[in-house]
């Protein structure tokens, strides 16, 4: 039995961040590519639960937590300004935060 699983069976919930997948920050890590992804996906929700189901959990005990934020990035071209397109990192700072390419919905 996974540890995982056994966890689970002493918990009546586990939380699974869905978050900080993709961003800036895969500009500089080793291995990463250089363009906007959103920072999750329905892939990355995807995988996330077969590796619950793998490890046996009753998926009924699992609280997927999506972002109440959003993320801007720098773009090498302006004419690109989708998912795919390259960039040179963060995006300015967020109105509400004062961070660079951390947005929040709160005003």
């Amino acid at each position: 039995m996974t540890t995982v699983r056994l966890q689970s069976l002493h918990r009546l919930f586990s939380n699974s961040s869905l978050c900080f997948v993709d961003g800036p920050w895969d500009t500089y890590v080793a291995g990463s590519n250089s363009t906007a992804e959103p920072q999750s996906s329905l892939l990355d929700m995807i995988d996330s639960a077969k590796l619950y189901v793998k490890a046996d959990v009753d998926l009924s005990k699992i609280n997927l937590g999506l972002a109440w934020y959003g993320r801007s990035y720098a773009m090498n071209d302006a004419t690109c300004a989708g998912y795919g397109c390259d960039m040179s990192g963060g995006g300015e700072k967020g109105k509400c935060t004062g961070e660079s390419e951390f947005l929040h919905g709160l005003v």
